[in-house]
């Protein structure tokens, strides 16, 4: 059943990701003045985690998005509570998105990354490449401050892991008892467009 969850999930994110892809470029008015923006969520580091995200506006429809994340995964991050030790992540961010109506979006983001899982148990380091995924729906709110155009980015995440190559398996046994999908907490990137 689970397996069956993962595969309707992916099915539905593809499909939510070849249609932001393929939107016409024509906008009617000329393509959006400001297509670009760099973004970081300032919560982040209460997490020991840290990303920074770059968006094209491809149309006034759809973004491209290109990251890098960060993330030390121990006992204070709400779903490490259990494990026996911590993981650090280090990955690209691939994303696209579609703005549904008006910055009203639905997110799809693939996370290719490293993990290095250390098990206190063993006093061991694991070295692993995975795959994890993120369906995010969410708000972009575009304002000036100082006469200069920034966003601010509420997003509401669900995602899971695809593929991980070398988990531990202390850390498997705890993983089996967690729900199929992550949920996280609200994101809130802020940024600035140019």
């Amino acid at each position: 059943m689970r397996t069956f969850v993962i595969y309707i999930f992916s099915a539905i994110c593809l499909i939510s990701a070849y249609h932001a892809i393929g939107q016409d470029d024509s906008t009617g008015n000329g393509a959006p003045v400001l297509k670009h923006s760099i973004s970081t969520d300032p919560l982040l580091p209460l997490f020991n985690s840290f990303a920074l995200v770059y968006e094209f506006e491809k149309t006034k429809k759809t973004s491209l998005i290109l990251g890098f994340w960060y993330g030390k995964e121990t006992e204070t991050y709400p779903k490490m509570l259990d494990y026996p030790g911590y993981v650090v992540n280090i990955s690209p961010i691939f994303a696209c998105r579609y703005y549904v109506w008006k910055k009203l979006h639905t997110e799809y983001q693939l996370y290719p990354g490293y993990s290095k899982y250390y098990n206190k148990n063993e006093d061991r380091f694991y070295k692993s490449f995975n795959l994890f995924n993120e369906l995010r729906i969410g708000y972009r709110f575009n304002f000036k401050l100082f006469n200069r155009p920034f966003m601010l980015n509420l997003q509401f995440p669900v995602g899971f892991t695809i593929y991980d190559s070398n988990e531990p398996d202390s850390f498997k046994e705890i993983r089996k008892q967690d729900p199929v999908f992550y949920i996280f907490y609200p994101n809130v990137y802020f940024g600035i467009r140019f």
